[in-house]
């Protein structure tokens, strides 16, 4: 990857990536990083989180649960983003489908919609 100055594209923007530890998530963080941006990590593991800051001490990181009704004001309270990239995933609970409620099976992804409608609002 060139990251010269000239070809820096996110120079002096704000990215936060959540499920940023691991995986996917954690090659998004190294690319923008390298890009210029200003990256928080977000993700549920501590430990996954330490490895990433050791190797790249630039990115800033935040250990919640995506799942967490708090989860959206707590990570624009850390990094306001100008793009925000959600790429973490949740296993539902293990228990029989028609054991399970709504609000188990969708959590994450409902509390994630509403952390990305509120990055739409006004600065």
């Amino acid at each position: 990857m060139n990251t010269s100055a000239e070809t820096r594209r996110l120079d002096s923007k704000s990215v936060v990536v959540i499920g940023g530890s691991r995986g996917l998530g954690r090659a998004i963080v190294a690319a923008t990083q390298a890009e210029g941006a200003r990256v928080l990590a977000v993700a549920r593991q501590e430990e996954p989180l330490k490895k990433l800051v050791a190797e790249y001490p630039a990115v800033q990181t935040l250990g919640l649960d995506a799942s967490d009704e708090n989860a959206p004001a707590k990570v624009f309270e850390t990094l306001s983003p100008d793009v925000l990239i959600v790429c973490g995933g949740a296993i539902p609970h293990n228990v029989p489908l028609s054991e399970q409620s709504w609000e188990q099976s969708h959590a994450t992804g409902i509390l994630m919609s509403k952390c990305r409608c509120s990055s739409r609002k006004p600065r």
